[in-house]
């Protein structure tokens, strides 16, 4: 059986699902807003690593609220690819995103945001499709 799919029919998990779509959306639209030279760096002085990361996530983020939206599953997929790729590079790798101690600190904000998410859909995910969980339907 499809965890998801059974997941997205108790309406609980679906709209918490679409809230936290939501928030990658915003993060999707920020990552759109560099590309377009509305960010703290002109795109065209942009680091490489910040223009992959920003098409890269800008995609994964805005593709996650349209799937979740539609229930499909690989909306959750998008959302933990993008959570886990960001948890990976801004914790091993954050000189290639900071160039100061304010944004190494947002960094590691950002670390924490995606392992709550993370957490957060997964313990959810689990008590959506339990049978005898407390939040079945």
């Amino acid at each position: 059986m499809n965890w998801i799919a059974i997941a997205f029919e108790t309406t609980w998990f679906y709209v918490l699902a679409i809230v936290v779509a939501a928030i990658y959306g915003l993060g999707g639209l920020v990552h759109v807003a560099n590309m377009v030279g509305l960010g703290e760096v002109k795109w065209r002085d942009a680091p490489l690593a910040w223009k992959v990361g920003d098409v890269m996530w800008g995609i994964l983020d805005i593709a996650a609220v349209i799937l979740v939206i539609l229930r499909a599953h690989m909306g959750l997929l998008a959302i933990l690819i993008a959570a886990v790729s960001q948890i990976v590079i801004y914790g091993f790798f954050p000189t290639l995103f900071a160039l100061n101690e304010t944004q190494r600190k947002a960094l590691r904000g950002m670390v924490i945001f995606h392992v709550v998410v993370i957490a957060i859909l997964g313990t959810s995910l689990y008590l959506a499709v339990t049978p005898d969980g407390p939040h079945s339907q």
